[in-house]
């Protein structure tokens, strides 16, 4: 985060200073977490432990969540949106953008913020709207790839999109990918950081049957793991459609050869009954695990085994 500031005090002066408030938009937030949130959630809080205030506006995925709370020194605000089928997935889009903005002002007048960090293409438009009214830098952060490029084949979307990189103050993108298309859809100044990994959750394991037993795993299984909290709940056509399904199938194919494999999916999504489906024709559920929902701080234990 110190080179994302960096970029934009360039650009704005004397409008950034060392303590800030700091509002970011993020259409999914913890517990329901993938890449882009992971990255949300880490930046979120170690800004706020070097003493500024962070405020977060996410989607309320779940009627059970508060509506705001404080996580590890992050306020959180969850706002209501649409939560329809997938072939109406712009509508759960519109709602967030409409919903965010409209906490956004109730926010900005107490808070008074200096900068706005939005995570996503989505997160994005509202950030840049919200931009255009209390006239603030922005910042957006892209990530994905082929989920996004799909969605922006549509014309008005694309256009939208285009329009929120063209007023934004700078877009992070983490890969060279992401660059290149930001560059095609106008963003004026872009920079490329790359997603870090946490080594001090993420390392090996040297006890690793141990940790198989702990998770109910035969110890003398080799496991093959596949992690899609976001696109297995249904962010990404080509994962469900084609990916997944060929997976299930080129392990099946390889289970016949070596039978010391098993499969698990972490994730939880719309699509598992018929993975399930697909895993029962082939006579090898037995060898695949469908886990859902695992809290990301367990995910490092399941990847060591």
């Amino acid at each position: 985060m110190g080179n994302l500031q960096y970029h934009l005090e360039k650009d704005e002066g004397d409008v950034l200073r060392d303590k800030m408030k700091i509002l970011m938009f993020s259409p999914n937030y913890y517990p329901y977490i993938g890449g882009a949130e992971v990255f949300a959630k880490e930046i979120a809080e170690r800004l706020v432990k070097d003493g500024n205030e962070v405020d977060i506006i996410t989607g309320a995925l779940d009627e059970k969540q508060k509506k705001a709370e404080t996580i590890n020194g992050v306020n959180i605000y969850r706002v209501r949106i649409y939560k329809g089928k997938y072939n109406v997935r712009y509508l759960t889009s519109i709602s967030y953008i409409f919903s965010s903005l409209l906490k956004a002002l109730k926010l900005h007048r107490k808070r008074r913020y200096n900068i706005i960090h939005a995570h996503t293409e989505v997160g994005g438009i509202a950030g840049a709207i919200f931009k255009k009214l209390i006239r603030r830098p922005l910042l957006v952060t892209v990530q994905g790839g082929a989920p996004s490029d799909m969605v922006l084949k549509n014309k008005i979307v694309r256009n939208v999109v285009r329009w929120c990189f063209t007023n934004s103050n700078t877009v992070h993108a983490i890969s060279r990918y992401l660059v290149e298309r930001s560059k095609r859809l106008g963003a004026k100044k872009i920079i490329l950081i790359p997603d870090g990994v946490d080594d001090t959750k993420f390392h090996p394991i040297k006890n690793k049957e141990g940790m198989k037993e702990k998770y109910g795993f035969p110890k003398d299984k080799k496991i093959i793991l596949t992690i899609c909290p976001g696109h297995f709940r249904g962010g990404n056509p080509s994962s469900y459609e084609t990916g997944y399904p060929n997976l299930i199938k080129a392990f099946a194919e390889l289970a016949k050869e070596l039978q010391d494999l098993h499969l698990i999916f972490i994730g939880e999504g719309h699509k598992r009954g018929e993975f399930k489906d697909i895993a029962s024709k082939l006579k090898i559920e037995d060898k695949i695990t469908f886990l859902g929902f695992i809290p990301h701080e367990e995910i490092p234990n399941y990847i060591g085994m």
